[in-house]
């Protein structure tokens, strides 16, 4: 959570995208990781796409010649699963999964770009999960939630994910990490003249580390 916290594996921080997010980064910032999803999310818009070809191939080649219209169908139906492959490259080179030594954010949109962040000193729960499909193909799932809100919810498709979440918990608990939630002092205040709710003037005493507050009236 600070720069003292050494960078665990060097190589899920590349220099041509942190390029690519440095515009999203301030400069006392230090990047940790940046990834874009793993590929697995756009296997199958790939697979739906090079069926489709192979389809509209397959009818063009062995279809008699008045079944002109059958061939037009598999040709539009090619066309289509390749506006759809096209736009899961676009979400998958502009989406960005990216982690500094102060905050974690993730960039969604492809016409309305989106940053959602959140600071590493407000991370309660972070959880990691990987089914059987991801760990065949090498990917996780995180969800990370501040108190009272989910400003990032799931991340889906992290690549190299146990790499990834124990560079995250070194950030969070390794060397240079806080070590949590400061004890309250012991502080007294004594003499201040304050209003209560029935609008008399009450003299104010707090003693003690637990915050303990004792009301005398002033009157």
């Amino acid at each position: 959570m600070s720069d003292s916290s050494p960078q665990l594996y060097p190589d899920l921080a590349p220099e041509l995208l942190k390029e690519r997010v440095a515009r999203f980064v301030l400069p006392n910032e230090r990047i940790v990781i940046v990834q874009r999803h793993h590929v697995a999310m756009i296997v199958q818009p790939i697979a739906v796409f090079v069926a489709a070809l192979l389809g509209a191939i397959g009818v063009d080649v062995f279809s008699p010649p008045e079944a002109g219209g059958l061939r037009a169908v598999f040709w539009v139906v090619a066309l289509g699963a390749f506006a759809f492959m096209s736009w899961y490259l676009t979400i998958w080179l502009g989406e960005y999964f990216i982690v500094t030594n102060k905050r974690v954010m993730k960039t969604t949109g492809v016409i309305n770009k989106r940053v959602q962040t959140l600071p590493l000193g407000k991370v309660v729960d972070f959880t990691y999960d990987q089914d059987l499909q991801g760990r065949i193909l090498g990917y996780g799932r995180f969800n990370m939630e501040s108190a009272g809100d989910h400003p990032l919810g799931r991340v889906k498709y992290v690549p190299r994910p146990m790499r990834t979440y124990l560079e995250i918990s070194n950030l969070l608990f390794g060397p240079g990490a806080q070590a949590g939630p400061k004890q309250p002092q012991d502080v007294r205040l004594t003499n201040i003249s304050l209003p209560n709710e029935s609008g008399t003037v009450t003299d104010v005493i707090l003693d003690g580390g637990e915050s303990r507050k004792v009301w005398r009236n002033g009157q």
